[in-house]
């Protein structure tokens, strides 16, 4: 038998990560965590990168997005925590649109960097849209990010 932590209102979160309500269901399922360990090398600073985080990647509705960015050694920023909400969609587009996500940041030292996140809708591809990342200043190599989604509508 799995083990879990109660919180209020009969919701709980099991050894899986899956948030539980009784209240409104039996094992009502609010959803599970979805995790992306990315390696990102940003070469030029204020041009927008992509993640490798795509189109089917994730089902369509609304998350919450969390990124930690733990690379002293490429941009000088460890313990750094990012959090925003994502609407995303893996449908078809007509359109070429970018919306930049805004973003919350806490942690240790963001040092003169300014992380920024988009989604690019993606016009005649099969991707449809895909997450990207832009700093204001460039990274010497490949910096290590945790991108954690969770759903939320």
């Amino acid at each position: 038998m799995s083990k879990s932590i109660k919180f209020r209102n009969n919701t709980y979160l099991d050894s899986n990560s899956i948030v539980h309500n009784r209240k409104l269901l039996p094992n009502f399922l609010v959803d599970s965590i979805v995790n992306f360990d990315i390696s990102v090398h940003i070469s030029s600073a204020e041009t927008w990168f992509d993640t490798g985080i795509k189109g089917n990647h994730l089902n369509y509705g609304t998350y919450i997005m969390q990124v930690f960015i733990s690379s002293w050694s490429v941009n000088a920023q460890y313990g750094e925590y990012l959090s925003g909400v994502v609407a995303w969609s893996n449908q078809t587009t007509n359109s070429g649109n970018a919306d930049e996500i805004p973003l919350s940041k806490a942690g240790h030292a963001r040092n003169d960097h300014n992380i920024r996140f988009r989604i690019l809708r993606q016009f005649g591809s099969n991707d449809y849209i895909k997450l990207q990342i832009c700093d204001s200043r460039a990274w010497s190599g490949a910096g290590d990010i945790n991108i954690r989604f969770r759903k939320i509508i």
